[in-house]
């Protein structure tokens, strides 16, 4: 893929903090300037940097617990959707690994690679079929997060 707009919408997912905020200047240029989004998702996505901006930061912090911390159902740890905890979930995680190694990607102490943010940083630097991959691993997952996000 080689573009920046995984890596700024993964960066968007993060946990809230001094560090993302002052990072928003820098990605609000960047999402306008991205031609590959829908207007209507650089809208709405706009309205989300606008509310990270301006939100009290205890408040965007209980927020994002409440929401993506609280139980499996809303887990930015994709293969947790689908796998739960067993051992197939623990084998494509062992896969998507040895697939960013491919590709130059380290992980950081402690990190796992079906977090979506991190998911984000690799297609933002893998090469296309790479990529791909990557996208056919983990879409089922991103998908039941889509759908439950939206009936919540």
């Amino acid at each position: 893929m080689r573009s920046e707009t995984p890596r700024v919408l993964g960066r968007l997912l993060l946990y809230p903090s001094a560090e993302l905020r002052a990072a928003l200047p820098e990605i609000r240029v960047r999402l306008q300037a991205e031609e590959a989004l829908p207007p209507g998702v650089v809208a709405s996505l706009a309205e989300l940097v606008a509310w990270l901006e301006s939100a009290d930061l205890l408040d965007l912090q209980e927020s994002y617990t409440g929401l993506f911390d609280r139980g499996p159902s809303f887990s930015l740890h994709l293969f947790e959707h689908v796998y739960g905890e067993g051992r197939d979930r623990g084998r494509a995680m062992a896969e998507l690994i040895e697939l960013y190694r491919r590709e130059g990607l380290a992980l950081e102490v402690g990190e796992l690679p079906d977090y979506l943010p991190v998911v984000c940083e690799y297609l933002s630097v893998a090469r296309a079929e790479a990529a791909g991959e990557v996208l056919e691993a983990t879409t089922p997952a991103v998908e039941l997060l889509r759908r439950r996000l939206h009936e919540r």
